[in-house]
């Protein structure tokens, strides 16, 4: 007898065990330029709040002009609760600057042209990526 109800009481112990919430939260994108917008995503529980945003979904789109953090938190079966935090930085955008040494040249001559301020650059028209780019035009061109 004495083996049942030691059964019994571990059967119904188990039975009110609560499962514990993991929510993590996920973004496409954690750094971004002032205007762009980034998707989170939290997983982990049934239910979630975010913070600042007060959203109820499992993802939001969110487009700060500051870094801002955001904050989940889910609640899943038996109201279990968990919390996530992700920071999305803001940059601005960098601030381009082109140099040559000549305004006009004759078709066919090369101007060496020189950018300055960001970290990657692409010239158009053209498939140059380098921050200093020597073309030659054979007609006006806009660079």
């Amino acid at each position: 007898m004495r083996k049942t109800y030691l059964l019994s009481l571990l059967f119904l112990l188990a039975s009110y065990a609560v499962e514990a919430c993991n929510v993590t939260v996920t973004a496409n994108d954690t750094t971004i330029c002032v205007g762009q917008a980034a998707v989170l995503t939290a997983n982990g529980a049934t239910n979630y709040v975010w913070t600042p945003t007060g959203s109820t979904t499992p993802s939001i789109t969110v487009n700060p002009i500051v870094t801002t953090t955001y904050t989940v938190v889910g609640t899943g079966p038996a109201n279990c609760n968990d919390t996530a935090t992700i920071t999305i930085y803001v940059t601005n955008y960098p601030n381009v600057t082109v140099s040559s040494p000549f305004d006009t040249i004759c078709a066919g001559s090369n101007n060496t042209m020189t950018a300055t301020g960001a970290a990657q650059y692409a010239w158009s028209p053209g498939s140059h990526s380098g921050n200093a780019f020597n073309p030659k035009p054979e007609v006006t061109t806009t660079y």
